[in-house]
This record gives C-alpha cells, structure tokens and sequence, in this order.
C-alpha cells in the first residue's frame, strides 16, 4: 500500500465494492425494496497516532451527518439523495498493514453500509 518514496501518506480512499438488495425487507409484497451500498474506507497515514486521530474524525462526521428518516444526505448537486440510514453511525476500523512490529505508514480498513429504500413505480 505504501509508495516506496511515502508519497501517499495522510490519506483516505472510499471505494464503493457492493450494492445489493436486502431480502429482509419486502413491504407489500413488491412494492417497496431495502437496498445496502457497502463502502470500503481505508486509511493510510505517516504515523499510528495519525491514523488514530483520522479514525475517529471520520467517525465524528459519520455521527454528524449520519441520515434518519427527517434527514438526508445531499448529492453533489445540493439534491437530497435516497440513503435513508448507516446501519452503523459509528465504523470500527482494522489494521491492515504493516503485520510487523513498526508502525511505518500504517493502514485500517471499515466497513460503512448505507441503507436506503426503493419503491417500485
């Protein structure tokens, strides 16, 4: 993960690596769908106390901005989008790398689902 010359330190990738529709929620039959987006976040920082400190400010803005059925999350556009609720508002991270003992450009993962409806038209 880590470029040879630490060019790319400090950073957060998100990357969207699912979309499915949940079977646990079929209201009216064929009427309304639950859908998950899955979003992998990774972070990459120069130190294990920076990585610690970006850990938890993405989870502030999760908790800050998290969407509940008077809420949404806005498009890029400024349009409300569809994402109705995370089904975590607070994300827990696992190291990745490095397997060894130093703390060299550390990297974690998490997991965010964001769950939102569909109603069939």
């Amino acid at each position: 993960m880590a470029m040879p010359d630490d060019s790319v330190l400090n950073v957060v990738r998100v990357n969207l690596f699912s979309r499915e529709r949940s079977k646990e929620m079929d209201v009216n039959g064929d009427d309304k769908h639950k859908w998950i987006f899955r979003l992998l976040i990774e972070i990459q920082a120069e130190s294990l106390t920076i990585l610690t400190k970006i850990e938890d400010e993405i989870n502030r803005i999760l908790w800050n901005l998290a969407p509940n059925s008077s809420t949404r999350l806005y498009k890029s556009d400024g349009t409300a989008s569809e994402a109705a609720y995370f089904e975590n508002s607070e994300i827990t991270f696992n190291r990745i790398s490095p397997q060894s003992e130093t703390d060299f450009t550390p990297v974690s993962q998490a997991e965010l689902e964001i769950c939102y409806f569909r109603i069939k038209t």
